[in-house]
This record gives C-alpha cells, sequence and structure tokens, in this order.
C-alpha cells in the first residue's frame, strides 16, 4: 500500500515473546493517508488467520495528514526558510506524535534535517544551536498565526 502524499507502508515487527504458552508478538505500522479499518485493518485480521495467527486490534488509528496549502504549514515553511536560509518542505513521517490528537497538528522542529541526533535511540542528544534556532522559529510561528 501506498500513496504520493505519504509514501510505502512500513510494519515493522519489534517485540517477539515465546513462552509455554505460545508465542505474541507486536508491530507497529506507519500506514499511508489512503489506509483505513476496510482496507488495512480488516485485510491484515483476515492474512493473519487464514494462517492460523490472531490479531488482537479492532480498531486503528486513522492517518493524519494536514493539507501543505494550510495557513499553518504555509506559515511553518516560511518561517523555517526565513530562519535558517533553507528550502522548506513537507514530509511524511510515521512517528506516533502528539499531532494525531489535533485536528491540525503538524510536527514542526526541534532539530535540523542534516542532523543524525540518534532520535529514540542509544546516545540520543540535541545540539544547542538548533533548539535556540527552533525557539525563535516557534516564537515568530506563534506572533505570526496569533499577532496582530
Amino acid at each position: 500500500m501506498a500513496d504520493e502524499v505519504s509514501g510505502l507502508l512500513t510494519l515493522a515487527f519489534s517485540m517477539l515473546t515465546v513462552d509455554a504458552s505460545g508465542l505474541r508478538g507486536q508491530f507497529d505500522s506507519r500506514v499511508p493517508v489512503c489506509g483505513n479499518e476496510d482496507n488495512m485493518l480488516k485485510v491484515v485480521k483476515e492474512t493473519m488467520a487464514a494462517e492460523g495467527l490472531t490479531l488482537h486490534n479492532d480498531s486503528m488509528l486513522p492517518p493524519h495528514m494536514v493539507d501543505e496549502d494550510s495557513l499553518l504549514v504555509k506559515t511553518l515553511l516560511r518561517v523555517y526558510e526565513d530562519y535558517t536560509g533553507k528550502e522548506g518542505k513537507c514530509l511524511s513521517i510515521g512517528g506516533g506524535t502528539y499531532v494525531h490528537n489535533l485536528k491540525n497538528g503538524v510536527a514542526f522542529g526541534a532539530s535540523m534535517p542534516e542532523t543524525d541526533n540518534r532520535m529514540h535511540g542509544a546516545d540520543e542528544f540535541a545540539i544547542v544551536e538548533e533548539l535556540v534556532t527552533s525557539a525563535k522559529m516557534f516564537a515568530q510561528v506563534i506572533v505570526d498565526l496569533c499577532g496582530e
């Protein structure tokens, strides 16, 4: 499954427990915007059942996307370009961030794309100058969206 906006479906089998009662596994998926319970969850459940496996999920978080032509996204991109001198572009990421709970929420900052900060991994770090630039961008976006 894939779409132009969010790219390919990804699936990470991230946990396997084997004991005397059997085996249990967990996986994490990044579902393209075109994915839903009918064409994703139902298909996975049926495919697993045909192999004698049971998926215990009865629901899924719907994919989240904010239109790149929205005032919020246009403002974020403009401010990013103003403060970094680099071209801003929308990215499709798979993280289960706070934005899923906000109708128009998008992830923005606080590290720069060229920095491999080992996000969520061993020895994760932040660069102070990038945090300062991000703070300035956050403040500018708030002023631009909420100011006079």
